[in-house]
């Protein structure tokens, strides 16, 4: 066939034709992740901007280009190929979006906003995926199409209840012990022997707190390793205060915690506050329920202390951006659109394990989920406002805003006389008239107790308008205590409303759709989350903590228990953990000891060939996996080792580069927009959105930081300088005793032999050469 040929029977060129064959050919598995980015993000992109005048299925497909299908997309139309995956600097497309091309630039009634181009430039860079050969839906599909009851059926959606064994003898086990048995039988599997007591200690106190166990400790438990004996450290360090700082990081990843906010926001400088009250609730074994609904509603709970106006950061530091009055009122109701949209995802992937915000545009194309159940919740959201506000007790909180208010505004006045004086001939008056603002400041403050109180991020009972102020100018408005009830944005649309839906909580768990009636919606939302999805909400965080003592999760989609996500390798086993958590007043550190106390927690993490063959992935649990410390372990242990650490609890975020930041890791400042370089590095996630587990990341990278950073090198230098030997026999306690700080066991003879025989051909400097290769070495890396 030549090429005129073919050219003229199918209206394509051969390098289309390569391009859809490389389509068909290529790895197309869609991905929960990959499918909810587009669902959320690209997909409303593609319907308001590009279908009108590109999609087969509304009947009108200009140029050739047909943007129905993934096929359609990278094979592209009269102009070329529109789509080169991983490059969106090379793709036509993105040049028509950025105004590349003088003949060509699209939409052509006026270029996307910068947001929107990055958004498609990113889906493109990271493989383009949609569901390939499947129609980008157009039209909301009937919610009579939604068998809501049928869905209910799902595992992650029953309602929790016991789960029977045959055996009498396995109902005395640790449950976490009897199901995995019952499921290694099943697969003709067996669990390798204990871990040794030194790579058990070490890997309780990591998991626990985040840091290396002390010696005594170590020595004791290798002497005397019992049930008693570990069942003492573990309630060790239970109680011990790391143990929040450890578990309160991996929330933060969940709900996008920032140290650094929006600019235009009041102030931000009280963020920290939301971090250092998930510490103290989870060393305090807040309930599980009661540590959610204070993060929603705090401020409306009658048993609340005023210190726990700070869990309203959940909300309080959501991102938020930037809405310019010389914009149309449209674009500013797009905009609040997004931050609604933030909000509901991490919501709903936080604590339900559902993609929430794939219904903003049309019903969710895979999960029980309907756009009225969007919008009623993106009611509760717009009645919300996110404000700094003082933390004092309820009944003295609007006296004190209402003076924050006043005071703003006096400051504002004698910002003004400044600026007049230093214009005017006769300074005078000014100067007056500044001392009398100064004055009324002092005085307000004097008169207004609690005026000085720590302010935090939070939420408050405000509603949101936006509305026109002039031609094509916005001014955005906030109602005081007034809630409002939202329209369906059809399509995503802002200008196209459908019907006004009740402020209530998803159908799926409250078949009656009973609408919010207290304020926002916030505090109902709460109880709902609680009462009306229990047993999903348990089976979610249940299996986030297994997952960050596994390496993974009994259900391997953490952050999606919806119906295209992973099923459990062990239901019967999420199931009881699930039903005791909520039984045992849903005390996570109930779950934690439930855990740690199996014999599967304490297997060790060798075995032979044939298992692994038999098992590679280990879902069966029959060892222990070896994983690699993140960068908050690693950090602290090296602080911690050297004696470096500084073990303050909360307070004010520093710089992680700071040379003389000695604190935990988590209290490095974290900026939304600017992440730390070594945080980055070593994977720490971006705090934009919900994270619902970090990349594993191993790259040359990690290595020549580890050869050259001066914090590393800083480290060692301080424990070498805390060493004077200068001749072999003292040398040989040094190295024991090294061994015994970096890795929490004794050195083997001939690891101790190469050390001394290094130590006396180089001396001091020698030493500190020697402890720095200790720290970067894999053993202190990764934990058994």
């Amino acid at each position: 066939m030549n090429r005129g040929f073919m050219e003229m029977k199918i209206g394509i060129t051969p390098i289309q034709v390569a391009a859809l064959v490389c389509v068909m050919l290529c790895s197309c598995s869609l991905s929960a992740d990959d499918n909810d980015f587009f669902e959320s993000k690209i997909r409303p992109l593609l319907v308001q901007h590009c279908y009108e005048c590109h999609s087969g299925k509304v009947g009108v497909v200009e140029s050739g280009f047909d943007m129905d299908t993934r096929a359609g997309l990278l094979g592209g139309g009269d102009h070329g190929i529109a789509v080169v995956v991983g490059k969106p600097e090379e793709s036509l497309l993105m040049k028509a979006l950025s105004y590349r091309l003088a003949d060509l630039e699209m939409p052509p009634d006026g270029k996307l906003p910068s947001r929107a181009t990055d958004l498609i430039a990113d889906w493109i860079k990271t493989g383009a995926v949609m569901p390939l050969g499947a129609a980008v839906q157009t039209e909301d599909k009937s919610p009579a199409l939604i068998n809501i009851a049928a869905a209910r059926s799902h595992w992650a959606f029953r309602t929790l209840a016991p789960v029977s064994t045959r055996f009498d003898r396995q109902q005395r086990m640790n449950p976490v012990d009897r199901w995995v048995l019952h499921y290694q039988k099943k697969n003709r599997m067996r669990s390798t022997g204990p871990a040794s007591p030194q790579q058990l200690i070490r890997r309780l106190s990591f998991n626990l707190t985040g840091l290396a166990p002390e010696w005594p400790d170590v020595s004791a438990f290798i002497a005397d390793p019992t049930q008693s004996q570990y069942s003492e450290l573990v309630r060790k360090y239970l109680s011990s205060p790391a143990y929040g700082e450890r578990w309160a990081r991996h929330w933060l990843d969940l709900v996008r915690y920032t140290d650094t906010t929006a600019s235009w926001l009041e102030s931000t400088a009280g963020s920290f506050r939301y971090r250092d009250w998930v510490v103290n609730a989870l060393n305090d074994d807040v309930p599980y329920d009661r540590f959610v609904k204070l993060q929603f509603a705090a401020d409306l709970m009658g048993d609340s202390e005023p210190g726990d106006v700070a869990a309203l950061g959940l909300v309080g530091l959501s991102p938020t951006y930037w809405k310019e009055p010389r914009l149309a009122p449209l674009v500013i109701k797009a905009v609040v659109a997004e931050e609604w949209e933030e909000r509901i995802d991490m919501v709903g992937r936080t604590f339900l394990g559902l993609s929430l915000a794939c219904a903003r545009c049309h019903n969710h194309k895979m999960d029980p989920i309907t756009q009225q159940d969007y919008y009623a919740l993106a009611g509760v959201f717009a009645s919300s406002r996110i404000l700094d506000i003082p933390l004092v007790a309820q009944d003295e909180q609007e006296v004190v805003r209402a003076a924050i208010k006043e005071a703003a505004a006096i400051r504002v006045k004698i910002h003004r006389q400044k600026v007049l004086q230093e214009g005017a001939k006769d300074k005078t008056a000014h100067a007056k008239r500044i001392v009398e603002l100064q004055a009324e400041l002092k005085a307000l403050s004097v008169a207004t107790p609690q005026f000085d109180a720590p302010r935090v991020m939070a939420v408050v009972e405000d509603s949101i308008s936006v509305l026109a102020d002039g031609p094509d100018l916005t001014k955005v408005v906030y109602t005081p205590n007034h809630s409002i009830d939202v329209a369906v944005q059809l399509r995503g649309n802002p200008a196209t409303l459908g019907e006004v839906v009740p402020r209530r909580f998803i159908e799926l768990m409250d078949p009656q759709k009973t609408p919010f009636s207290i304020g926002s919606g916030r505090l109902e939302l709460a109880e709902s989350l609680v009462s009306k999805s229990e047993g999903l909400l348990a089976r979610v965080i249940v299996n986030r903590v297994w997952r960050h003592h596994f390496g993974e999760g009994i259900v391997d989609t953490p952050s999606n228990f919806g119906l295209q996500g992973a099923v459990p390798s062990h239901p019967e086993l999420l199931e009881t953990l699930a039903l005791g958590l909520v039984e045992n007043q849903w005390s996570l550190k109930w779950l934690q000891r439930v855990i740690v106390t199996s014999e599967t927690f304490q297997q060790s993490c060798s075995t032979d060939e044939a298992a692994i063959s038999k098992d590679p992935n280990n879902r069966w649990y029959g060892r222990m996996n070896r994983r690699q410390h993140d960068i908050e372990a690693w950090r602290d242990s090296m602080l911690q080792v050297t004696g470096l650490l500084d073990v303050s609890i909360g307070g004010k975020p520093a710089l992680l580069s700071d040379t003389d930041n000695n604190r935990r890791t988590l209290y490095a400042t974290i900026k939304r927009r600017e992440l730390d370089e070594v945080l980055k590095m070593f994977g720490f996630p971006e705090p934009t959105a919900h994270s619902p587990k970090r990349d594993e990341m191993n790259t040359p990278l990690q290595q020549l930081y580890s050869l050259n950073s001066e914090f590393i090198w800083r480290c060692a230098d301080h424990l070498a300088s805390s060493y004077t030997a200068k001749q072999t026999e003292e040398f040989k306690p040094i190295v024991s005793e090294l061994y015994r700080k970096v890795y929490s066991r004794e050195s083997t003879p001939q690891e101790f032999d190469v050390a001394i025989d290094y130590l006396e051909k180089t001396g001091s400097d020698g030493l500190r050469r020697y402890i720095h290769a200790l720290l970067i070495s894999n053993e202190f890396a990764f934990l058994d």
